[in-house]
C-alpha cells in the first residue's frame, strides 16, 4: 500500500512493560522531531509529490533497499535503474548504518555505482569515486568503557572502521551465533579478540565509526536501560537502533540528518525537494529534515509515526513501487516474481 496519510495511534507499542531506556529513546526522537510532534487530528495529510517536486532522494539500505534476505526485490532495481536513466538529474544516494564496501551488491543491483553515500549513519560521507571525504568517531574512552562494561555482562561487541567490522566480545549464547548474525549484515568481518586491537582503540589510531551491538531482542529493553545508566546518551554517544534486535552507538552529534544536510548543499537542492526512504528509529532525524519522507511497510513504530508516507514493505519492493508512482504513474510491472542480479 502506498498512502499519504496522518500518523495512526493504532500501531501497537512494541512491549506492555517498557524500561526507562525505551522510553527515553522514543522522547530524545520527538525531541529531534518536536515540531512534527503533534496529535494525528492535527497533522495534514499531503498529497503525492509530482516528479518535478522530487530533486534529491536519500534511502536507507536495510529493511529498505534490502528485503529480509539481504537482497534487492526487483520492483526496486528496475524502479532505480528507470528514474538514473530518464531522470539523471535526481540523486539517488544510500544512507545507511553499513559501511561503504557493504553496500556495492545493492549499488550494482540499482546502477549506483557513481552515487555518494553516507555511511554508519552518517559518520562518513563518501565520494561518487567511494573516497572518504568527512569520517568523525566516537571518542576511544567511550569505546573502550562501553566494552568492558559489555563484556561482564556476556554481550557482543562489534567495532565499525570505515572498512571493517572488528568483534571484540561476543555473547556465549545457547542457540544465537552472533558473529554469523553480524556477517550478514556486513561480511568484511574480522575476530579482534585476544589482539592488541583494543590498545590502537584506546590509542586513537583506529576511528571508531560505530559500536553494533547485537542480542536476544528480549534483553535489548534491559541493556539499553543499564547501558544509559552508566553513560550519557547524547554526550557519551548517540544510541540508535536499525532493527529492533540490534543496539547501535554512534558519535554523539552525529544521525542522518546530517549526512542529508551534506547532500542538500552538495548538489545545491532545497530539503523541501529532498524525498527519504527508511524503516527504523536511526532513519528519524533525515525524516524529520526532508521534506517527503517515506516509511516502510515494515517500518518500526516511529518512523511510521513521522513519516508523510508509507509504502509497501522491502519484501513487496516498496521503494521501487514509491518511486514509480512518482516517475512513471502509468507503469504496471509484469511480475514481481524473481529477484535482482548484481552481475
Amino acid at each position: 500500500m502506498i498512502s499519504s496519510k496522518p500518523a495512526t495511534s493504532s500501531q501497537q507499542p512494541e512491549s506492555r512493560c517498557r524500561r526507562p531506556s525505551v522510553n527515553k529513546l522514543e522522547k530524545s526522537l520527538v525531541e529531534i522531531l518536536k515540531d512534527q510532534n503533534t496529535s494525528s487530528q492535527e497533522r495534514k495529510v499531503k498529497p503525492l509529490p509530482k516528479a518535478e517536486d522530487v530533486k534529491l532522494i536519500l534511502s536507507d539500505v536495510d529493511g529498505t533497499l534490502l528485503d529480509d534476505d539481504h537482497d534487492v526485490h526487483p520492483r526496486t532495481s528496475e524502479a532505480i535503474r528507470h528514474l538514473r536513466k530518464n531522470f539523471p538529474h535526481v540523486p539517488f544516494i544510500p544512507v545507511t548504518g553499513k559501511q561503504r564496501v557493504s553496500c556495492e551488491h545493492v549499488a550494482k543491483c540499482c546502477g549506483l555505482e557513481d552515487m555518494p553515500s553516507g555511511c554508519c549513519h552518517g559518520s562518513i560521507i563518501y565520494t561518487p569515486e567511494g573516497k572518504i571525504e568527512s569520517q568523525i568517531g566516537i571518542e576511544p574512552k567511550v569505546v573502550c568503557d562501553v566494552t568492558a562494561v559489555l563484556r561482564k555482562r556476556n554481550k557482543s561487541v562489534f567495532i565499525y572502521e570505515h572498512d571493517s567490522v572488528n568483534c571484540v566480545a561476543l555473547e556465549a549464547h545457547p542457540s544465537l551465533d552472533f558473529y554469523e548474525i553480524t556477517k550478514g549484515y556486513d561480511p568484511s568481518i574480522c575476530d579482534k579478540r585476544g589482539t592488541d586491537y583494543m590498545e590502537r582503540v584506546a590509542s586513537g589510531e583506529v576511528i571508531v565509526t560505530k559500536m553494533f551491538l547485537p542480542m536476544e531482542v528480549s534483553t535489548v529493553p534491559a541493556e539499553m536501560d543499564y547501558l544509559n545508566s552508566v553513560f550519557t546518551n547524547g554526550e557519551d554517544y548517540r544510541m540508535t537502533r536499525a532493527l529492533k534486535d540490534i543496539i547501535e552507538l554512534i558519535p554523539a552529534k552525529i544521525d542522518k540528518s546530517v549526512a542529508l544536510e551534506h547532500f542538500s548543499k552538495m548538489y545545491n537542492v532545497d530539503p523541501v525537494n529532498i524525498m527519504t526512504f527508511g524503516d527504523g528509529e536511526n532513519d528519524c532525524g533525515m525524516f524529520k529534515a526532508s521534506g517527503m519522507s517515506v516509511s516502510m511497510g515494515n517500518a518500526m513504530a516511529m518512523p511510521a509515526q513521522v513519516s508523510d508516507f508509507q509504502t509497501k514493505t522491502n519484501n513487496e519492493g516498496g521503494v521501487g513501487c514509491f518511486v514509480d508512482s512518482i516517475f512513471r504513474p502509468d507503469y504496471k510491472p509484469e511480475t514481481d516474481s524473481g529477484y535482482a542480479s548484481a552481475a
